[in-house]
């Protein structure tokens, strides 16, 4: 069963304005215009958001409500609604974003192949890993491991066009 996230950007004048939902100005993979800033399914990024799936320890960015912010956009609230069996509600301004520190190691694992041991033994850091597998040969291994996202070196850049950082932010939420 996979984890899915639901985001939408929000943006506002000065702050003492109403928050407002981003129209269809993200481009997806298949170059289709959406209103969703991030699709992807990404456990680590979870994680450092909300705490779902969190195999890692990370630590979140922050503490979320877990709830959506009072002061919602309309566009947004009426998504929300229409959605069943939601958790790990929150927000987080693009400040938020920008402050936090992207680029740090952590500790990976997993269960790989006899020739990724042997590339692992040299530095290359595993492409496909599993928890558990009894195909002969196939060990547990732990490396050190750079965190990636495209939400970093995409979705970010692309909230940072529309506004200053007080006065944009994401509502997020995640369905099973």
């Amino acid at each position: 069963m996979g984890c899915t996230i639901t985001i939408f950007a929000e943006t506002r004048k000065s702050e003492s304005s109403e928050w407002k939902k981003v129209g269809k100005i993200f481009t997806e993979h298949d170059g289709a215009q959406t209103d969703r800033p991030y699709r992807d399914r990404n456990s680590r990024l979870f994680a450092l958001l909300a705490d779902v799936r969190n195999e890692y320890d990370f630590s979140p960015i922050k503490r979320i409500a877990y709830q959506l912010p009072e002061d919602v956009s309309d566009g947004i609230f009426d998504v929300f609604v229409k959605q069943a069996g939601v958790y790990a509600i929150g927000c987080y301004t693009l400040r938020e974003l920008i402050e936090f520190n992207w680029g740090f190691t952590f500790t990976n694992h997993g269960v790989i192949s006899p020739k990724a041991i042997e590339e692992l033994a040299h530095g290359k850091i595993p492409d496909n890993y599993c928890s558990m597998s009894s195909q002969e040969g196939y060990e547990y291994r732990e490396w050190q491991e750079k965190f990636e996202s495209s939400f970093v070196t995409e979705t970010i850049p692309e909230l940072k066009k529309l506004g200053s950082p007080e006065n944009v932010r994401i509502v997020f939420w995640f369905d099973n």
